[in-house]
């Protein structure tokens, strides 16, 4: 049995600091969108949002997230994706099995170097940080799906 991962503290979400923060973001955000071109939020939203074929023989992409509610949510979702076989219920009940070789985890963000690379220990694909090109990016999971198909 191999040992568990040393986890993390959590971060403080109810931080007098982090809630100050992120109150003038939210302000910041409000007075400047205001002012901002609605055409495009429009075109965004008129878009077609038809069902994916999950029948096709085609990859599908999927984004987990957590949104820090005062458990230990990274930790629990960050299990589920990285687990050998997890059990999912659709919404008509039916349980699907899902392989955890199915999956390729890659993210992003600020983080430091020390962690990154015990994520890439844990079976992290690639961890982009900030300035990443959306090319590079793109690039980059061609040559990994490529590889996974091959």
């Amino acid at each position: 049995m191999s040992p568990r991962p040393t986890r993390h503290g959590m971060v403080g979400w109810y931080d007098p600091k982090v809630l100050l923060q992120s109150a003038w973001m939210l302000t910041l955000s409000n007075i400047f969108g205001r002012h901002s071109d609605s055409r495009l939020i429009e075109a965004l939203a008129s878009q077609p949002q038809g069902a994916f074929d999950f029948a096709a023989d085609e990859v599908g992409f999927d984004f987990v997230s957590d949104v820090g509610d005062g458990f230990n949510s990274t930790y629990a979702i960050a299990t589920a994706v990285a687990a050998a076989e997890l059990e999912v219920k659709d919404a008509a009940g039916h349980t699907h099995l899902s392989r955890g070789g199915d999956v390729l985890v890659f993210g992003g963000g600020v983080i430091p170097d020390a962690d990154a690379r015990a994520l890439r220990d844990q079976g992290v694909a690639e961890i982009f940080g900030p300035g990443s090109s959306l090319k590079a990016i793109g690039e980059w999971l061609e040559n990994a799906l490529d590889e996974i198909e091959a």
